[in-house]
């Protein structure tokens, strides 16, 4: 019994540390996004190459690779200049505030999760 007590109070202390600060919470999930793997994320999860291709005359597909490449540069150009914005940075955090708040609300019985 003491070992489990004394394996479940640092999770317990950081779980109450952490996930019910609001600030505490904000701060480690916050950054996230600023990672350049979302970036390049959402720029592979396109599937652009393949899409043209499947879309392209066969005498034509040849050219899918350079546009891809194209287009690519584009997204991730894109979609970083947008995650860098103040508005997006300031829309984030206001997202990650309501996520967690209403997943505390769910966790102490307060009810269902409205889309």
């Amino acid at each position: 019994m003491a070992t489990l007590t004394a394996l479940a109070a640092p999770i317990a202390t950081w779980s109450h540390d952490t996930l019910l600060d609001t600030e505490a919470f904000v701060d480690i999930v916050g950054p996230l996004i600023d990672e350049g793997k979302v970036v390049r994320a959402i720029s592979e999860e396109l599937n652009i190459e393949v899409k043209l291709e499947s879309v392209l005359p066969d005498q034509i597909s040849f050219i899918a690779s350079p546009i891809t490449d194209v287009l690519q540069d584009f997204a991730v150009k894109t979609a970083n200049k947008m995650i860098t914005s103040m508005q997006f940075q300031w829309l984030w955090e206001k997202a990650v505030r309501l996520a967690r708040s209403t997943a505390i609300e769910v966790i102490r019985g307060g009810g269902a999760v409205k889309l």
